[in-house]
């Protein structure tokens, strides 16, 4: 007879444990998977050129402004370690012109690039929500503007960048960064 209390106890233990609402499902809802980079300028409403994210949380990191001259089509930021400086290349698609590349959308007036989550390199770290990440855009016409932002990126995100115009060729500019949630 204990037997089978005990096996009754421990049958309507796991069957409330199974059948609670868990925050699992929820938590599903609200995992990172993307995130969405709509760019104009006054230069050209839909600019030409390329986007990279670096995962910058917890690297002292010397400038905002990657060094986009160093090798073609891969911008790198410098950082100390151990006293030592050291370069940090994105960990989004780089390489190659295509790589990253702005796609256009002449219709809505802008161009935009999605970065997935599943894609993304995890040589500083798995990239996690809640960590803080840069984001670099460097566009290929108008005077070439190129522009930096910080985030934390916590869950599906839409970045809106507004760039101004450039007085000297390829100089960083401050553009206007806005930072929502995703709609569909």
């Amino acid at each position: 007879m204990r037997k089978i209390l005990f096996l009754m106890a421990t049958l309507s233990i796991l069957m409330f444990t199974s059948c609670s609402s868990g925050s699992d499902e929820e938590d599903n809802d609200n995992d990172l998977k993307f995130i969405q980079v709509k760019v104009t300028s006054e230069d050209t409403p839909t600019p030409n050129g390329n986007i990279y994210l670096f995962k910058v949380n917890g690297y002292n990191i010397e400038s905002d402004s990657p060094n986009s001259s160093a090798i073609d089509y891969t911008p790198v930021l410098f950082y100390k370690y151990n006293g030592e400086d050291k370069l940090m290349i994105p960990i989004s698609e780089y390489g190659k012109k295509y790589k990253g590349e702005l796609l256009l959308n002449e219709k809505e007036g802008y161009s935009v690039h999605s970065i997935y989550w599943h894609e993304l390199s995890s040589l500083y770290g798995t990239p996690k929500p809640g960590d803080e990440y840069l984001l670099f855009i460097q566009l290929r016409n108008g005077t070439y503007a190129k522009s930096s932002k910080r985030f934390v990126i916590t869950k599906n995100s839409l970045i809106t960048v507004i760039l101004p115009t450039c007085k000297d060729k390829s100089e960083f500019v401050d553009g206007v960064w806005t930072i929502s949630g995703y709609e569909k």
